[in-house]
């Protein structure tokens, strides 16, 4: 799989753009996502070169202390997850970046990365991949990212044929040690 270059590794998962909100995976999801699915909108054999991917959304799950996928050691994780559409549907292979900024305003530099761009690709027919989830599961040691910690996240993907999105940010606590979520004052769990 894939190891950035801090102390927190990713896995890259995806799932269909039809899944609705109640059906994206959650901390207590134990199903394995489908390999590759997308919709099938955009028409085949045409030129798909022109527009960039638009990162429609994004959102963080808490999925607890799961074993390493190379080690086996229980680790805390977490999953950034995000919807893509490219109108002319070349997301037939894309480059996925994650990013994160301690200082939570709603902006992230991408000219810094804590993590290895994840490369995949859509088994669709040429002009036919307009939308996907993208979901990164990422193993954290607590160094970089720090655990129970707000960050700004930010993700970019490039398609097929070299266009780049515009970076989406949205904002998410990382799990405690212990695999709890984080940012949950002690008053409001009873600690």
């Amino acid at each position: 799989m894939f190891r950035s270059s801090t102390s927190a590794t990713v896995l890259l998962l995806v799932i269909g753009i039809n899944s609705t909100a109640c059906d994206r995976p959650t901390s207590d999801d134990t199903s394995a996502p489908p390999e590759l699915i997308t919709d099938s909108g955009g028409a085949s054999g045409g030129s798909c070169e022109g527009e960039p991917p638009v990162v429609d959304e994004i959102w963080c799950v808490n999925s607890g202390i799961k074993p390493h996928y190379e080690t086996g050691v229980d680790t805390v994780t977490m999953q950034v997850w995000t919807a893509v559409s490219d109108l002319d549907g070349d997301l037939t292979s894309y480059a996925l970046q994650i990013f994160y900024d301690e200082e939570v305003d709603g902006a992230v530099d991408t000219s810094i990365t804590n993590f290895n761009p994840v490369y995949g690709t859509l088994d669709n027919p040429e002009c036919s991949a307009t939308s996907v989830e993208l979901g990164l599961t990422l193993y954290l040691t607590g160094d970089s990212p720090d655990y129970d910690t707000l960050y700004d996240w930010g993700v970019v993907v490039t398609d097929a044929y070299g266009l780049t999105s515009e970076t989406g940010v949205t904002e998410c606590w990382t799990p405690t040690s212990d695999g709890a979520d984080g940012g949950v004052e002690a008053s409001d769990t009873g600690r």
